[in-house]
């Protein structure tokens, strides 16, 4: 499989120049892993990003009472860990593969030499970063305004989980039911 071919084909690296996704193709170890690998695990640090060549990989997180919530199904082309680049915090969530599973791995400690001897490089990353933080905190904060409006944490906590739980039309629908709930709040609790 030539990684470099694949980079080139996927949107968030479009801004990357053929240099960057050379550099980058060879600073990333491409493998298979086994269904039921565990990539990430939730509350234990990451020290490197993923991206899914082939397969699929589950995003979970654990419930407080025990269960297990499933937020995110990720296919081919899809990154993850990407925050783990720049953070050495524990996980939010677990990352496993749900069928064989070929990833390309970028260890922090390579994407940290090829940051500091490439302005440029290190500047597409943080603009990748900025953009999935940016969409993080967008999908919390109309989470929590719903909880806010609700006037009830049990809503805020709920909303979070399930606008991160779908996508597409499903996504969508969830939004625009959400967005027609606060459109019927008081004006005070809007502006506020």
């Amino acid at each position: 499989m030539n990684l470099t071919k694949c980079l080139n084909q996927i949107p968030a690296f479009s801004d990357f120049t053929a240099d960057e996704i050379d550099m980058l193709a060879q600073a990333m170890a491409t493998r298979e892993y086994p269904e039921g690998h565990v990539f990430i695990k939730e509350k234990k640090s990451c020290d490197g990003m993923y991206l899914i060549l082939e397969g699929e990989v589950v995003v979970t997180r654990e419930r407080e009472n025990g269960g297990v919530d499933i937020l995110d199904r990720l296919g081919n082309g899809e990154l993850f860990g990407l925050i783990s680049l720049i953070d050495h915090g524990v996980r939010s969530a677990t990352c496993t593969a749900t069928n064989q599973v070929t990833a390309a791995y970028l260890p922090r400690s390579a994407f940290q030499l090829l940051y500091q001897a490439h302005t440029h490089f290190g500047y597409h990353f943080q603009h990748m970063i900025a953009r999935q933080l940016a969409h993080d905190t967008m999908i919390y904060n109309d989470a929590l305004m719903h909880g806010i409006a609700n006037k009830n944490k049990y809503h805020a906590y709920h909303a979070i989980k399930f606008t991160r739980t779908y996508k597409g039309p499903e996504r969508r629908e969830i939004s625009r039911r959400d967005k027609d709930r606060r459109n019927n709040i008081s004006p005070k609790i809007v502006q506020d």
